[in-house]
């Protein structure tokens, strides 16, 4: 009987040391996924300049980079549901727009030069599945 009764107080501790164990990670997931989208989050509903946005789609690319996301044949970030960031740039009135892959490509220093002192607001956010940004979008106001 006392084999028993030992046998399952072992079964409910370590039921018990797993569950606090996921716990904690999800816990340290949800925080690092808050701490990730603050950096981009700080920009939405707001008005921002170009230079903001040029750090915008710097974090971004940084982000792509560190979690070694694949492009597609055009050079553009692919979406893997998990880690991906696409910023989408608006920056003239006529509704065209560009990913940020574009203002790579020409150099974040030119993209700065001709869009700097540009007045943006973000206007559409989406997220992954697993609560991270997925994708933002900025539109010239001015």
């Amino acid at each position: 009987m006392k084999k028993v009764v030992i046998g399952i107080f072992l079964a409910v501790i370590i039921v018990i040391a797993l569950f606090a164990t996921w716990y904690k990670t999800n816990l340290k997931n949800i925080a690092e996924i808050k701490k990730f989208n603050n950096n981009f989050e700080q920009f939405i509903g707001k008005q921002v300049t170009g230079v903001d946005l040029t750090t915008v789609m710097n974090m971004a690319l940084e982000n792509n980079n560190k979690y070694e996301i694949e492009k597609d044949e055009k050079g553009a970030y692919k979406d893997d549901g998990k880690y991906s960031i696409q910023v989408i740039v608006k920056p003239t009135k006529n509704g065209d727009s560009y990913l940020m892959e574009a203002f790579e490509r020409v150099g974040m220093k030119e993209f700065t030069g001709n869009f700097g002192s540009a007045i943006f607001q973000s206007t559409d956010i989406k997220y992954h599945e697993n609560g991270r940004i997925s994708k933002i979008t900025f539109e010239i106001q001015s």
